[in-house]
């Protein structure tokens, strides 16, 4: 669907989640990315 296409990611935050798959396993990255926004939904 987006391959070849440049995406833009706006906020650091964000930016950081989804490149943190790079540098950590996918478990990791799922357990910190759904305690932050889950965080972030209870503060709205």
């Amino acid at each position: 669907m987006l391959l070849g296409k440049t995406v833009a990611i706006h906020g650091m935050l964000n930016y950081l989640m989804a490149n943190s798959v790079r540098f950590a396993p996918r478990t990791h990255v799922v357990m910190l990315t759904t305690k932050i926004k889950d965080k972030a939904q209870y503060l709205e």
